[in-house]
């Protein structure tokens, strides 16, 4: 049992040392737009108190997830471009197994009946090249882009049947978990809180070392322990040694020096146990749901899914004096503008990015990219029955109260589908509004208020796919600007 387990601890080393491959490393620089990524995490950085290495890492998970590489459930029909389906394994040719074709899954075509082929390559360039792929793709490829960047990335296998990447950040001096299929960053304790995973051994290869990076991933020390029966803890830790003492023979006195200092401080960090955050409770976004449902890996439905953000739209003096408030969400760069739709265009700064950093109450309710479909929009999360989210504008303590409020919130629905708009004031009274147009209501009821609270409730539809039936802010992802929710409020002085 202990030999097997060297076998695997060996073959994953053997597997990172093709990233360090000079010509792999330009290719997959070929690839990338390193100019425009490095130009985004500098600005970035400037608006915010990370630094412009880690904000790299967030420019390249999300260029790679939403623009370079691209999930496979199954391949489209390759003679007709119809719907497939599974049917069998096949062997790997000649050319497949240069590869590193392992395996090859096998599909039919549903209408003209001719076979397709799925090579699961393991080969780093062969990915650059095809760009498609499930997690064991999706991990491989991205670390290569990883240390093509000039990143110190790890190559992270979950022995569960995941496979991740982790890139180390000099300004945390830490390792940073990066999931290139959920486009998510430093949450690592998502597959154990989110997709309920029941963890066991989770290790770390680089060209430096291997590393056991379980507990790194668990908030459930204990429970880890009893699955962790393929080797003695005692052997692991002596094998694990041996090898990173062979690896580090031929580097330099001070480099040796440096890992050693920074694997105390990585195992130091392990005895801290962390409790999830909101998000590490999400479940998977990746692959079909029928895939996701049977691996359970949706996600919880408890009320740690209804979070509280409270943020509140309140005037600058510079709005007071103005007298106007203008709020406008753009689902497509998912970020918030304080600007008339008018004076927006395509270089203009956020002033919030991030959907959910701008909402007041969240239930339910992710944002969703369909990458084949190039579209983007808000829906609730996958098996619920009902989601929703409000915006709260708050004009208390300014001086002013509101003259007259517009607004414009498009949404389109499918099916049985259905999204509610309402709209309370501060003296709770809720009513009923009739957005979802592309043109601005004007909502006479909120004249004098010094308070309102815009609500989106998203429900119906049928089938597996119900949640996606009500979409809020349904975009082109090509489009340049949009602005899929407009708040216009009048100001004048509180009597």
């Amino acid at each position: 049992m202990a030999q097997a387990f060297l076998s695997r601890l060996i073959t994953g080393l053997r597997h990172v040392e093709k990233y360090e491959d000079p010509q792999l490393q330009k290719k997959a620089r070929d690839c990338m737009p390193l100019s425009d990524m490095l130009r985004r995490a500098d600005k970035r950085a400037s608006e915010s108190t990370a630094s412009s290495a880690d904000c790299f890492v967030i420019e390249l998970l999300a260029w790679f997830k939403k623009e370079f590489f691209r999930w496979c459930n199954q391949p489209n029909c390759s003679t007709c471009g119809g719907k497939t389906e599974a049917s069998g394994h096949g062997v790997p040719t000649p050319e497949e197994r240069r590869h590193e074709a392992g395996r090859v899954e096998l599909y039919r075509c549903c209408a003209c009946g001719a076979e397709t082929r799925f090579p699961r390559y393991n080969d780093p360039g062969k990915l650059l090249e095809t760009r498609v792929g499930r997690c064991g793709e999706w991990a491989n490829c991205f670390t290569l882009c990883c240390r093509a960047a000039g990143l110190e990335a790890r190559h992270v296998v979950d022995w569960t049947d995941h496979v991740w990447t982790e890139v180390f950040s000099q300004s945390q001096q830490r390792w940073l978990h990066c999931d290139p299929c959920e486009n998510v960053c430093d949450k690592p304790l998502l597959y154990e809180a989110g997709w309920k995973k029941k963890l066991s051994y989770v290790m770390a290869y680089s060209k430096d070392e291997v590393v056991d990076v379980t507990w790194r991933y668990s908030a459930k020390h204990q429970d880890i322990q009893t699955r962790r029966t393929e080797c003695p803890e005692d052997w692991l830790a002596h094998t694990l040694y041996s090898l990173n003492l062979q690896i580090q023979k031929r580097y330099s006195s001070s480099r040796v020096a440096e890992l050693q200092l920074r694997y105390v401080r990585e195992v130091a960090g392990f005895f801290t146990v962390q409790n999830p955050d909101g998000q590490e409770y999400q479940g998977r976004t990746s692959g079909a749901v029928e895939w996701r449902k049977a691996r359970g890996e949706l996600g919880e439905s408890t009320k740690r899914n209804t979070q509280k953000v409270g943020y509140v739209f309140k005037p600058s003096v510079e709005e007071v004096s103005l007298g106007m408030l203008c709020i406008c969400y753009d689902a497509v760069r998912d970020a918030y503008y304080r600007s008339m739709v008018s004076d927006l265009h395509t270089d203009s700064t956020p002033t919030l990015e991030g959907w959910k950093n701008g909402v007041f109450t969240s239930s339910r309710v992710f944002r969703k990219e369909e990458l084949d479909w190039n579209k983007v929009y808000l829906s609730r999360e996958e098996g619920s029955l009902q989601g929703c989210v409000s915006w709260k504008i708050d004009l208390s303590g300014t001086g002013v109260v509101a003259e007259c409020v517009l607004i414009k919130a498009e949404h389109k629905c499918f099916s049985s589908g259905k999204v509610e708009w309402t709209v309370a004031t501060d003296d709770a009274k809720s009513l009923s509004v009739p957005l979802g147009g592309p043109n601005a209501i004007d909502i006479s009821e909120l004249n004098g208020a010094e308070s309102c609270l815009i609500t989106a409730s998203l429900s119906g539809g049928e089938g597996d796919t119900a949640w996606q039936h009500a979409q809020l802010f349904r975009s082109s992802s090509n489009e340049p600007l949009v602005c899929s929710l407009e708040i216009i409020v009048s100001l004048k002085q509180k009597e």
